[in-house]
């Protein structure tokens, strides 16, 4: 069995903006919530599923004040929602990955302390559900004006659906129109017609999951597309998806 450490956080993306340059330490947390049947007369406490579940997500690191570094990532947030994505196995198509879909920023504290640099922290508290998906485009720069990524062979088709996470951190779009991000899916490896649509971007940082119903294909993968015409065009992205 692999093991994994903290130079196999492949990315931290919040909101678009990608975070795990400046985080020093993540902290995710997930429960099923419990309600006490315990009666009268009963000699022994009881617990019982009351069929809710909840999550919890921490980051700490450093204070950086660069365009789109941590304070800028974190400063506004709190009381938001947001889509978030983590990379615990790396950057690689088809490695796990953990895909909040609105996780809601509650504190950001910055701790200044002489003869340390500046630190920041901010805590999260889930509105919604967390996701174990496969990646299907790590995230990277991309400069072409359209591309299909790496396949998926997922060895199956499913019948529930699933979801899908779209990050995009940076964005020059060099006189195109907009930047359209795709999960498709095929059954034969040869035709992939679109299983999921991302709202256009224009402008970054942007993050959308985006749900879809029914079959999933055996095979899946990543598309970006540059819409219209330009030149010197380029973005950061990330596309994940899990299948139900």
């Amino acid at each position: 069995m692999p093991k994994y450490g903290g130079a196999d956080i492949g990315f931290l993306l919040v909101g678009g903006y990608s975070v795990h340059r400046y985080v020093t330490a993540v902290d995710e947390n997930h429960e099923a919530i419990l309600e006490e049947p315990t009666v009268l007369g009963d000699t022994w406490e009881t617990k019982a599923l009351v069929n809710l579940r909840q999550f919890a997500l921490s980051v700490s690191g450093f204070y950086d004040d660069v365009a789109g570094a941590s304070n800028e990532a974190l400063v506004g947030l709190s009381g938001a929602s947001q889509v978030a994505c983590m990379g615990f196995e790396g950057n690689t198509v088809g490695k796990k990955f953990i895909g909040f879909q609105g996780p809601v920023q509650t504190t950001y504290k910055r701790t200044a302390t002489r003869g340390a640099l500046h630190k920041v922290a901010a805590d999260y508290r889930g509105s919604g559900q967390l996701e174990e998906g496969l990646v299907h485009w790590p995230l990277a720069t991309v400069s072409g004006a359209t591309a299909d990524g790496t396949a998926v062979d997922n060895t199956a088709s499913s019948a529930l659906g699933g979801s899908a996470y779209f990050q995009v951190s940076a964005l020059v779009l060099g006189g195109y129109t907009n930047l359209a991000l795709k999960v498709l899916h095929s059954s034969d490896d040869i035709s992939y017609p679109a299983l999921a649509t991302a709202t256009v971007v224009t402008a970054a940082p942007a993050a959308e999951r985006v749900t879809v119903a029914g079959t999933v294909n055996r095979y899946t993968k990543g598309q970006y597309t540059f819409t219209g015409a330009g030149a010197g065009q380029s973005a950061s992205i990330f596309i994940g998806f899990k299948r139900n």
